[in-house]
């Protein structure tokens, strides 16, 4: 199970929220959420260390899988016992150029059918499914996004949970889009709970 958790009372993107940054409030979500789940790591100090690819594990726990995001309008963590990736992205216009960079052509093809409004909707979505797979691979954003589809015909807009095949495997994505933030989950099972706001 791929558990969740964003807050958004979050710093002005020049401010601090009491002194902490966004990265840094991100983080205090993660160790929050982890505390509450694995009571083994109540008493310990968190050491972080960088798994190959860089994304960082929790030394010492590799049972502990998660991931962290941030924006201006939200910061937020997924964990669970297998990898995740996690995007928060703020709510971007429609861009053709974003689209040319970012998108496979089949993706562009379907964009190019919408009202401007689902063109924004979908784009924003494209974009924050990219980046949380490639997070949940571990690699980050080093190889070009115009390569692989995140986004089929027939998928549903109003379902919460897509089942994707890329690159030969089967991934699925859990995502929350609202008027400030497009936030997505990526994981290997279709086992996501649904997200728990925090106050931080």
């Amino acid at each position: 199970m791929i558990k969740i958790y964003f807050c958004e009372r979050v710093p002005e993107p020049d401010k601090k929220a009491d002194g902490i940054s966004q990265h840094r409030l991100a983080y205090r979500l993660l160790e929050q959420s982890i505390r509450e789940n694995w009571s083994e790591t109540e008493k310990e100090p968190f050491h972080y260390i960088a798994a190959p690819g860089g994304k960082p594990r929790l030394e010492g726990h590799p049972e502990i899988h998660f991931n962290i995001s941030h924006c201006a309008a939200c910061v937020a963590c997924a964990l669970g016992d297998a990898p995740v990736g996690i995007d928060v992205e703020n709510r971007f216009p429609w861009k053709e150029s974003l689209a040319a960079r970012i998108c496979h052509p089949l993706e562009r093809e379907r964009l190019r059918k919408l009202e401007p409004e689902e063109q924004e909707q979908w784009l924003n979505r494209i974009w924050s499914r990219k980046e949380s797979y490639l997070k949940y691979l571990g690699t980050g954003i080093r190889r070009d996004l115009r390569e692989f589809q995140v986004w089929e015909e027939e998928e549903r807009q109003e379902s919460a949970c897509q089942k994707h095949r890329i690159d030969g495997e089967t991934c699925f994505f859990r995502e929350t889009q609202n008027s400030l933030y497009t936030l997505t989950v990526c994981g290997r099972e279709a086992l996501f709970q649904k997200p728990i706001r925090k106050e931080m």
